[in-house]
């Protein structure tokens, strides 16, 4: 089980994609003037052959999140591989304490502290919030909490209360 992922083009504009029924053509984008990302690589994910979509790089190099597929019938879950080399990763698992059945659990990011902080609908019905934080540790996330400066009164508002 192998799963390729091209990390550098994560976050730079889509290729454009034209389909025949013989072939694929991809047409580059007009050019940009953000050039943090101009020698995009194929990775491989040693362990794993799924989906490994909206990737994050943690802040010491040593892991990359990412979350599964959210097509159906499958419920996007974070998930967390460890560097081997440049071009290569180990998948380690579904990060523990992130997830829950039933829900969706995606776009994992991270703030300079070690807090994951990544999105899921689960209490969205009682709270009208949707981001997550906890303390990431080696594949584990603890203290899993909404985060409080985003408004539970006004969906979208941000307020200035820190946790």
């Amino acid at each position: 089980m192998v799963s390729a992922l091209v990390v550098a083009a994560l976050s730079i504009p889509t290729l454009g994609c034209v389909a025949s029924p013989k072939s694929v053509i991809l047409s580059t984008p007009p050019p940009s003037p953000y050039r943090a990302f101009t020698d995009p690589r194929a990775v491989t994910i040693r362990g794993y052959s799924g989906a490994a979509m909206e990737a994050f790089i943690t802040r010491d190099d040593a892991y990359l999140l990412f979350n599964t597929s959210n097509v159906a019938p499958h419920i996007a879950a974070l998930q967390y591989a460890r560097w081997v080399d440049a071009q290569t990763l180990v998948y380690q698992g579904e990060i523990q304490g992130a997830n829950q059945p039933d829900a969706l659990s995606g776009t994992p990011t991270m703030d300079r502290d070690g807090d994951l902080n990544s999105v899921s609908p689960r209490s969205y019905s009682r709270t009208l919030s949707t981001i997550y934080s906890g303390q990431f540790d080696s594949g584990r996330l603890n203290g899993l909490h909404l985060v409080s400066r985003i408004s539970p009164r006004t969906p979208g508002a941000w307020t200035s209360t820190s946790r």
